[in-house]
């Protein structure tokens, strides 16, 4: 017998077992001492795979990195106003201490006013060169329109004679004039002269048609004034110009006369209030500083009068409008808040060789520049640094703090308990070093593989130490304790030993490897919390049951019953009496009296028990989880930022869905595909009109709202740029994908919006399938939203599996170690009933009571942990019923009798196990109370329910049928059989 072998090997070389141990432990403190600096704080739970929501990430990834940052860290800004002169000093002064905080990895700091000085630098760069081209241009417009007939009014009247009728000077003037202007055209292209020498024909023809208006003819200048309306007015309608360039030549005409066309102020006015027109700036002031920079524009100097304008002027004042599109994303429609962004050239995942988050460890830097620069201005604002990399990094500052108080806890609510279980001041402190010696090699395994095959997020440690200290504590103070009782049995040391390690470790080394197939069972999954949890957490219990069955019982061989200090000799003598004359004389426990009840009584406990499974199952398998990760992550200053965001900018904002348009059609060559942004349109506006949708980004719309992308060429040179850069975001670099940003009405992370993806999907498919222009297309939907959805779909069936695997594992070894059949499938029952109790009390407490989310990855970890867990108490009391049915006892005083002796221990390690976890409680993050809770309730229930009730009553009711198996798989009756079979023949 292998627990036989064992106990032997640890009683002879209990020494160099103590030493091996010791030595793990000192190799793994370096390891532990730098756990936190290795595992993973990302809030982002989706899972990996090859779903949609992957691809779409991909292609972001491989096509899209300049217009989505790969890394970025907000700043949410609130006050009475972000919009007055002081929150902009305050912004700005805030906005240089980042570009000068040495923040490795920083690409750029973005707020409302770096985007206004944008918009601001290429207006002026544009505006103050086309001041003087169109200066010039109202120059030689005014000369051509009035300085040629100027010259022929000259000509008329100071180069003909005055005597002369009028129809001959007209013959002369146009001579002289004709003469005149050839000569001076004869150094301008033909196009020009042409132009010049076409007004002039013209203008002779209305010249010529008033010869005999005496009125006219009287007054030469009069003449000339009215040749010019008329004759304009013809000539500008047949040139082949477009509608601006006519409209811009007839304003010359009513701006200018043959007195002033030559005026040089007039001229630069008419130029002012052209250009003030065409861009629509009423600010003369502006214009005349932008124009006084020129005309040989320097950069340096336009970008000092900018930031002079920024710096002096409020964002309402500002000479030239921000686009609505653009303020919104960065100021609140109250005004009361303000985004900043800080682009990073590296992910909140990214670490670099030392197992350092560069990001992650900026957020700190961020927030002390913020705070420094918020006590130096004194301006009253309150802040708030969010995005991934800032709630990692609040949580792991808030995991830290929690294991500050949860260890310390933890760790004095064990030793009490034990301290009282075995009447000791020194022997509670074997089965928690023991456990100490387990959690510090377990962390040190964690922190290999966090190091080099796995990412490990932080909550995995934190419910791994919870554990270790349950199930560790209980495996060791089970072997104490059966070392305990046969000590009182009068074995001697080694007997003791022995007979623990072979009795007891039994129980333990079932216990475990029912927790161990459990988790084994989770690594199955392609969840990656799933499945690391599964991993570190089984190979953790390996850990753990190697501590119990090798160390504890060698420290036992060294201290004997020192460890029961102060009881120790005549006191252990009289203990020993006591406990025995008491046992003798019929006292009985509790237990004893609870076991005896359901044996009497045990078709109504069973009809009790199956009574009320029946509510709490259906709610088990019924109840609406949450995908909400972020909300239950506490009350951190990332948090409350996204609580903020979501107020003012939109549920969805921080976490927009990701939607992306693959094509093999070039959409830019310089120009754009129209055909192809018609039908890009049409599935913006579907995707816009969806009620759930608060607002979409596309190529069509890069700003929330339709642009003129078919008449690109006729806007302004700024306006151009500006619209092409925002268009050409959603490009992707191979030309041929778009992006699509999608703000969801509601908060990314809810059960609305996750369930608003297949429906997003299935209509995006259908409006891609109408559009004959994208019938080459696939169209993909990604982001968080997406990620949770696609998540949730490949692991509801893959849970369903792990707990197949889980229940089938379980059963095959308490099949293989009770020797039957119905016990482990009763086993299995008893702790799915506590299960769906607990869950249903969670849901109650949690999802009804205190209105946090109840996650939707609870249920199947409540179910692995606990029917792994849970069997803990099942094993220990069924395998000492085994022991006493092997001892001669009937049934029934076999099941009494374990109960009476097990029941006061069992008891004591739920109950300590119930203090490890439920100091998850005093967690800020609500998952872990929700986890705390869950497993404490349903310990409690199952050790002081289940197992002292319905274990008893269920093992009455089946009788000998419930050590019947097949074959040499049955352990009791077996021999009996045997004879019968014997006998017969």
């Amino acid at each position: 017998m292998i627990f036989d072998r064992l106990a032997k090997i640890v009683t002879k070389r209990y020494k160099l077992i103590i030493v091996i141990w010791v030595i793990a432990l000192l190799v793994s403190i370096p390891a532990m001492l730098s756990l936190n600096d290795v595992v993973s704080y990302d809030s982002d739970m989706s899972s990996g795979g090859d779903s949609e929501s992957t691809q779409v990430t991909e292609i972001i990834t491989e096509n899209f990195q300049s217009s989505v940052s790969n890394g970025t860290i907000l700043i949410v800004l609130q006050s009475d106003n972000m919009t007055d002169a002081e929150a902009r000093d305050y912004i700005l002064k805030l906005q240089q201490e980042l570009e000068d905080g040495d923040l490795e990895y920083l690409e750029s700091v973005s707020s409302i006013y770096s985007y206004s000085s944008m918009i601001l630098g290429l207006t002026i760069s544009e505006l103050g060169p086309s001041m003087y081209a169109l200066e010039e241009n109202v120059n030689l417009t005014a000369s051509l329109l009035y300085g040629i007939p100027a010259s022929h009014l000259y000509m008329w009247t100071a180069n003909t004679n005055s005597s002369d009728n009028v129809t001959v000077r007209d013959e002369q003037a146009y001579s002289m004039t004709t003469a005149e202007l050839q000569t001076q055209l004869a150094s301008l292209d033909t196009e020009t002269q042409a132009l010049a020498l076409g007004y002039y024909q013209s203008y002779m023809a209305v010249w010529n048609s008033t010869a005999t208006n005496a009125t006219l003819t009287a007054n030469p200048a009069t003449r000339c004034q009215n040749a010019i309306s008329v004759g304009s007015e013809s000539f500008i309608a047949v040139l082949p110009v477009d509608d601006t360039e006519k409209a811009f030549m007839s304003s010359i005409i009513s701006a200018f006369n043959l007195q002033t066309f030559s005026d040089q102020t007039l001229i630069h006015n008419v130029t002012m209030q052209t250009i003030a027109s065409m861009a629509g700036i009423g600010n003369d002031t502006f214009l005349q500083d932008v124009y006084e920079l020129g005309p040989d524009f320097n950069e340096t100097v336009v970008a000092a009068y900018v930031s002079s304008i920024v710096a002096n002027e409020t964002i309402s004042s500002y000479p030239v409008a921000i686009p609505n599109s653009l303020l919104s994303n960065f100021v609140s429609p109250s005004d009361k808040t303000m985004l900043m962004v800080l682009s990073f050239s590296i992910d909140a995942e990214y670490v670099t060789d030392d197992g350092d988050y560069p990001l992650v460890d900026a957020v700190s830097d961020i927030r002390s520049i913020i705070s420094d620069t918020t006590d130096a201005t004194g301006y009253d604002v309150d802040t708030y640094v969010t995005g991934s990399a800032a709630i990692s990094s609040d949580l792991e500052e808030s995991s830290a703090n929690d294991m500050v108080m949860i260890e310390p806890i933890t760790i004095i609510v064990i030793l009490v308990l034990m301290g009282y279980m075995f009447r000791t001041l020194v022997g509670q402190f074997l089965p928690l070093g023991a456990v100490g010696v387990a959690v510090g090699v377990s962390q040190a395994m964690i922190y290999v593989l966090a190091c080099t095959v796995m990412d490990v997020n932080y909550m995995i440690s934190t419910m791994l130490f919870a554990l270790l200290m349950g199930v560790g504590t209980d495996y060791s103070i089970f072997i104490v304790t059966r070392y305990r009782e046969e000590r009182m049995k009068g074995a001697n040391r080694e007997d003791a030993v022995h007979t623990s390690i072979m009795w007891a470790g039994e129980s333990v080394a079932t216990s475990a490897s029912t927790v161990i197939i459990a988790f084994l069972a989770m690594a199955t999954a392609n969840y990656a919390l799933v499945q690391s949890m599964g991993l570190i957490i089984s190979g953790a219990i390996v850990i753990a049951l190697l501590v119990a069955l090798t160390l504890v019982p060698s420290i036992l061989m060294l201290v004997g019953n020192r460890m029961f200090w102060p009881t120790t000799g005549k006191r252990w003598d009289t203990f020993v009496a006591k406990a025995n004359a008491k046992r003798n004389d019929g006292h009985r426990n509790y237990f004893h009296k609870a076991a005896t009840f359901s044996v009497k009584h045990a078709k109504v406990v069973l009809t009790i028990a199956i009574v009320m499974t029946i509510p709490s199952t259906y709610l088990y398998v019924t109840a609406e989880t949450s995908f909400d990760f972020i909300g239950v992550m506490g009350n951190s200053e990332s948090i409350e930022g996204m609580v903020v965001m979501t107020d003012d900018f939109g549920a969805g904002a921080i976490s927009p869905t990701q939607v992306v348009l693959v094509s093999d059609v070039a959409i830019y060559n310089g120009t754009f595909n129209n055909e192809y942004l018609d039908a890009v349109e049409n599935v913006t506006a579907a995707i816009a009109e969806e009620s759930e949708v608060g607002k979409v980004t596309s190529i069509t719309r890069p700003y929330g709202e339709t642009v003129d992308y078919r008449n690109i060429s006729s806007m302004s040179e700024s306006e151009q740029e500006q619209l092409l850069s925002g268009m050409l975001s959603f490009l992707g670099k191979d030309n041929s994908s778009l992006l699509f940003t999608v703000v969801l009405s509601e908060e990314p992370q809810s059960l609305g919006a996750v369930d608003f993806i297949p429906e997003l999907r299935e209509m995006l498919a259908a409006e891609v399938g109408q559009e004959s222009a994208l019938n080459r297309s696939e169209i993909l939907v990604g982001g968080t939203t997406a990620a949770l959805y696609d998540t949730s779909q490949s692991t509801s069936s893959e849970f369903t599996n792990i707990e197949i695997l889980v229940v089938i594992g379980i059963f095959i070894v308490l099949v293989l170690v009770l020797g039957s059949i119905l016990l482990p499938a009763f086993a299995v029952l008893s702790i799915a009933m506590s299960i769906t109790w607990a869950f249903a009390l969670t849901y109650l407490v949690f999802g009804v009571w205190l209105s946090l989310p109840v996650l939707w990855i609870i249920p199947l970890i409540l179910f692995v942990m606990l029917m792994g867990i849970g069997m803990d108490y099942n094993v220990f009391i069924l395998t000492r019923i085994k022991e006493e049915i092997h001892k001669g006892k009937d049934i029934k005083d076999a099941i009494i009798t374990a109960a009476d002796w097990t029941g006061g221990i069992i008891t004591a390690l739920a109950i300590i196990m119930c203090g490890a976890f439920g100091a998850l409680m005093l967690s800020s993050n609500a998952m872990l109370q929700e986890f705390g809770f869950a497993l404490t309730v349903a310990v409690l229930l199952d050790a002081m329910v289940v197992r002292t009730y319905i274990v008893p009553a269920a093992l009455t009711v089946m009788g000998k049928k419930a050590w019947w198996a097949p074959g040499k798989l049955q352990r009791i009756g077996r021999e009996d059989k045997e004879k019968k079979t014997e006998q017969q023949k």
